[in-house]
Order: structure tokens, then sequence, then C-alpha cells
């Protein structure tokens, strides 16, 4: 199967960053479009304080999160010494991250995930969110982990 669209997910992490980096010349080299997420969790009553889950992502919170989004495509292109030369797009969001992302590719993308997020606990091979998405994502999952 040929992925029609590379899917990378974002945290703002030093690994998804890297993610990125890999995806953009993954995308490239295909010659297929590369589509951004940055998923922002909702929170529990009991971390929140209130009853259900907290609010959706409201529109400055989204700009927000785009604006990060693109900052870190901007980041790897500066890296990379050139811009992209594939149609990016950037989607924000709103759940819980694995759930959300999972709900979000198609059986044709490439996903593309860093190896560790920027969740508080560390485990020993793979973040909670990656090895999630490797177990039950509906389309290849590619899990880049640094040098």
């Amino acid at each position: 199967m040929t992925p029609t669209r590379v899917v990378c997910a974002v945290d703002g992490s030093p690994h998804s960053e890297r993610a990125l980096t890999f995806a953009l010349e993954e995308a490239e080299v295909r010659g297929i479009p590369l589509t951004i997420v940055i998923a922002r969790p909702t929170l529990s009553a009991r971390w929140s304080g209130d009853v259900g889950l907290a609010e959706p992502v409201r529109l400055h919170q989204a700009e927000e999160l785009q604006k990060t989004a693109q900052a870190l495509l901007d980041e790897a292109e500066r890296q990379r010494g050139r811009p992209a030369g594939v149609p990016t797009a950037v989607e924000v969001l709103n759940g819980p991250p694995a759930e959300v992302i999972e709900d979000y590719v198609q059986p044709s993308d490439l996903l593309v995930v860093g190896s560790r997020g920027v969740g508080g606990v560390r485990r020993l091979l793979l973040g909670s969110v990656s090895s999630a998405l490797v177990q039950t994502a509906r389309c290849p999952v590619l899990v880049v982990r640094p040098p």
C-alpha cells in the first residue's frame, strides 16, 4: 500500500520535533501532502474541578496551537535548509491524544510519531500515546526515536 498522506502528531517535545522533520522528508520523497496534528487533551472533572469534561478548544486556543505547529514546521524547514516541497496543513484535535489521533487518521495515511512526548511518566521505549497508536491505529505507524 502506498500512503496518500503523511500525518505527523506533534506535542512540542524534542521527540515530536524529530518526528516532524522525518515526516516532512518522507512526504517530500513520496510527493504526498503532510498534515500536522496537535491534540489538546480535555481534562476530567477530577483534574479540572468542574463537572464533566473541560470545555472544548476555544478559537483563540486553536489558533495558538496552530501557530505552535507552524513554528515547529518552520524550524524543521530551517534545519533542512529549504522549505517543504509538499502541501502542508495543520489540524487541532480536541480530546485524549491517542484516541483523537486514532479517529483522525485514514487507512491510506502514514502516521509518524515521536517515541516519547511531554508526559510526566517516562516509559522505557515508547511513550503512552505512541505505544497506543502502534497498537490501535488503522494505518501504518512509524515511530521516530532520537539517535
